[in-house]
């Protein structure tokens, strides 16, 4: 019986440790395998493209008293 335990003991200590090995931020995508991290910066980087690409806003050009 105690070498049962021990079998049981070393199986749950092997699972988790492979289970802290595993990736923890990982998708596949189109069949590419990404981290979530990368996903974040490209979309970050998409943004901040566009933003700097806007035209900038400029009021109208009219007198600020009426004749």
């Amino acid at each position: 019986m105690g070498s049962a335990f021990q079998i049981d003991i070393m199986d749950l200590k092997d699972r988790l440790i492979g289970s802290l090995d595993t990736p923890f931020a990982g998708a596949v995508l189109f069949g590419v395998h990404v981290d979530w991290h990368i996903v974040v910066e490209v979309l970050l980087v998409a943004v901040i493209g566009f933003l700097l690409f806007q035209k900038s806003y400029q009021p109208e050009k009219r007198p600020l008293t009426r004749k």
